[in-house]
């Protein structure tokens, strides 16, 4: 059920037995996040949305959840649909979850996008809400005006109150220094997720005064002891295993259930032809996306639809430089691409069927090319 922001703000500062998700990856969330008043703030902790129902699924997780409301938010609403329908869905049909007397599950309509149109100073929330744009993070409006003359226009916000809400919840991952900025195109390298790395530091890598070596990762991986890649593969392939035998048993002889998603929407089936992986002998990473909605598509949009996205780049008309609704979409593996290749014509996103295929750049292109987003 999605809730205004008007209504969604009054639950999270007066309800009891609430519960809010941030159903966003945690190098979002280390930078800003909601401060609910008596709410519970509950942050999965993720590196991309696909480990949401692995997460969802933990007996830890149950119990955070029983006999709570639950509230969810991402940056435009678009993740939240998915997240909440697959509780929802979980709720109806399984019966630990029937079993825990969750008292609703409601979304924040149009995410953190429209709530800072209507609290422009922030309301709840604090710090700086990560964009995939060459933005990176920006604050709610109010208070970037409020920084930008140094005492809020019109009063409105106390000094008081601006320093609280800009003050950098995270720290820059070389140094640990308070930060909040994500420049250029560092990542962890061993998740691959964007790094906090402060200006200072950037810049004496850069001249090669200090260089910042693979001992420089993100806070989870650094929390969990990741050190290499491939114990964060085991790791995952270990979780998901244990997922798929908590929900499918070991057997194999059931045809496994699996979410359709249609509009936000999951609804369950069985394995068919046109769910099935693409074949793809020559491991091929890029995607050509096409049927998407021209005036609402985002880099969220593609993030949160085709699970396991890198980069991004808009095709445009050579005369207009209008979008065309297509694009070149970069998968982290061959496995990716194939999944999303295989379920094209059978998602829809604002109310069109994407259309995905695998498309290998040419021997003379250079991909991920210097125009690509990077997600």
């Amino acid at each position: 059920t999605h809730r205004e922001p008007e209504d969604y703000h009054a639950k999270m500062e007066k309800e009891e037995n609430t519960v809010v998700i941030d159903v966003r990856n945690r190098y979002e969330s280390a930078i800003g996040r909601f401060d609910p008043g008596t709410a519970e703030l509950i942050d999965p902790m993720m590196r991309k949305s696909t480990e949401f129902p692995v997460w969802l699924d933990r007996p830890e997780t149950r119990e955070k959840l029983r006999g709570k409301q639950v509230l969810m938010y991402c940056t435009g609403g678009v993740r939240c649909e998915r997240a909440s329908a697959l509780l929802r869905q979980k709720m109806e049909t399984e019966d630990e979850y029937k079993d825990l007397g969750i008292q609703g599950v409601y979304q924040l309509q149009g995410g953190i996008d429209k709530y800072f149109r209507k609290f422009p100073n922030g309301g709840c929330w604090v710090g700086k809400n990560y964009t995939f744009d060459k933005r990176f993070a920006h604050a709610p409006p109010g208070l970037e005006e409020a920084q930008q003359d140094g005492e809020g226009k019109g009063k409105m916000v106390t000094s008081e109150n601006l320093k609280k809400k800009l003050i950098p919840l995270s720290k820059c991952e070389a140094c640990g220094k308070a930060w909040d900025k994500y420049r250029g195109k560092r990542r962890c390298p061993t998740c691959g997720v964007p790094s906090l790395i402060c200006k200072e530091c950037f810049e004496a890598d850069k001249n090669g005064i200090k260089k910042l070596g693979k001992e420089i990762r993100c806070e989870l991986c650094v929390k969990e002891r990741i050190t290499k890649k491939y114990q964060l593969k085991e790791r995952m392939e270990r979780e998901m295993s244990e997922y798929e035998i908590r929900k499918f048993g070991s057997t194999g002889n059931k045809k496994k259930q699996h979410t359709h998603i249609t509009e936000g929407r999951i609804k369950g089936g069985t394995d068919t032809s046109d769910s099935l992986p693409s074949p793809n002998p020559d491991n091929v990473t890029r995607l050509f996306v096409s049927n998407l909605c021209i005036k609402s598509t985002t880099e969220e949009t593609i993030v949160s639809t085709l699970l396991g996205a890198t980069h991004v780049q808009w095709i445009s008309d050579r005369k207009t430089g209008k979008f065309r609704g297509c694009a070149f979409v970069e998968m982290d593996t061959p496995g990716s691409a194939s999944v999303a290749a295989g379920q094209s014509g059978s998602i829809m996103v604002a109310g069109r069927l994407l259309r995905a295929k695998l498309s290998p750049p040419g021997s003379k292109d250079v991909w991920p090319s210097p125009g690509a987003t990077v997600l």
